[in-house]
């Protein structure tokens, strides 16, 4: 495995000063939901969740290593950063510390005995009280491919215990309006996290695991496939078919089973939730080619002026970049993950209305992907038995006495 301690080179006007990053390190050390820390050769020395500080943690999972900067020696060092909800790796991050520690969190430093609050934070009120700022952070390491490849699996390992740990919390309604309409534990109980889009190879593999949850047999694709021609069929059997295989446009038009159709294809083409590869395979899984089913979607796409699906730059770069190696990386990625495209809705949207009144448009989350992980069947499954247990426990009432003693 290569040497992961050669530091990036930045501008002189840009680059971070020696005690920012070690006190970066310590910040994110001591408040980090979830660490692992590196050699120098990049092999793993301690990987678990942080104990230090109860409650006075950010959603974040941050990788630690070795380097040397400006020609010192540091020992440990942020090289990567995953965020958990509205957490943006590197970014300025927000937190209300735990009520018991009124002063907020402490830490120890090297060079003195003393307790101090750390300098990096600062306090912003509020109507609810005080919150902590953690300034943004530089990276002064890029992982290469190789240590990212090899950590893989530890980083996997990591975002799912992170979002266990989150679905873990729910209330009973929280995970059954979670669980969608297809009824099953998995369908839609996920965590948002954030990937920096400097790691291209993590990004990578995350599509690709997408595009084997969705395309594969009996995934995700052939069940909206499946509804969509269930509503096709219904409208077939309701309307009378022309001499040239069409249906009448008036019919078309006015019925509510092709509008739903073609407001939730135009969905899928407008948020691009789906590439255009998907799309084309949704097509393929509707009807054959020259089939009633697919007649009938052609015309539906042409009488609502569905607009055609566009090909995801960044997908195609990944393919072109790491197509070759796809099964590969499959192997060291452990979680289902699909990509979450609301933060980039309202990124958009934003993004539309502050070029509309000509101010300058800055995103607090530009710099990573945003993907949603499922929670484990497993954890999911056990909620689900303590709940049904305890809504069995309310509808039994008090257990009665078993030796039918009669009480004085």
């Amino acid at each position: 495995m290569s040497s992961i301690v050669a530091a990036l080179s930045f501008e002189k006007r840009r680059a971070p000063s020696l005690e920012k990053v070690e006190r970066d390190t310590l910040l994110m050390y001591n408040h980090s939901r979830y660490f692992v820390v590196l050699d120098s050769s990049g092999l793993v020395l301690e990987r678990c969740f942080n104990q230090r500080f109860d409650g006075d943690v950010v959603d974040c999972l941050t990788v630690f290593a070795p380097v040397i900067y400006n020609g010192v020696y540091i020992e440990k060092a942020i090289v990567l950063e995953i965020g958990f909800r509205r957490f943006v790796p590197y970014a300025q991050a927000e937190f209300r510390p735990n009520a018991s520690t009124k002063r907020g969190p402490t830490v120890r430093l090297k060079k003195s005995n003393r307790h101090l609050r750390v300098e990096g934070f600062t306090e912003k009120k509020n109507k609810k009280g005080k919150k902590l700022t953690i300034k943004a952070r530089t990276p002064v390491v890029k992982l290469t491919d190789d240590v990212l490849f090899d950590l893989m699996p530890v980083i996997t390992d990591g975002i799912q215990k992170c979002v266990d740990s989150f679905v873990m919390v729910w209330s009973e309604t929280e995970v059954l309006q979670t669980r969608g309409r297809w009824h099953s534990y998995e369908s839609e109980a996920s965590i948002f996290i954030r990937i920096p889009v400097t790691t291209q190879l993590l990004c990578a593999t995350a599509y690709f695991a997408e595009m084997k949850w969705r395309l594969g047999p009996n995934k995700q694709l052939h069940s909206v496939a499946r509804s969509i021609r269930d509503l096709l069929i219904d409208f077939m059997v309701l309307n009378k078919k022309q001499d040239d295989g069409t249906y009448l446009e008036e019919s078309v038009k006015e019925s509510e089973n092709t509008t739903y159709v073609a407001n939730k294809l135009r969905c899928y083409i407008l948020y691009r939730s789906y590439t255009l590869e998907m799309i084309n395979c949704l097509i393929h899984l509707i009807g054959e080619q020259n089939s009633t089913e697919r007649i009938l979607l052609e015309q539906v796409w042409r009488l609502f002026k569905l607009e055609e699906p566009v090909e995801d730059a960044s997908h195609k770069a990944y393919i072109t970049t790491y197509g070759e190696m796809q099964d590969v990386l499959l192997e060291q990625w452990h979680v289902k993950n699909y990509r979450s495209l609301r933060h980039e809705r309202v990124r958009k949207q934003c993004e539309e209305e502050r070029t509309s009144q000509q101010k300058p448009y800055h995103s607090h989350g530009k710099s990573s992907a945003t993907f949603s992980v499922f929670a484990s069947k497993q954890v999911l499954e056990q909620m689900m038995y303590v709940y049904d247990a305890k809504k069995l426990a309310r509808a039994n009432g008090p257990v009665a006495d078993q030796d039918d003693d009669i009480p004085f």
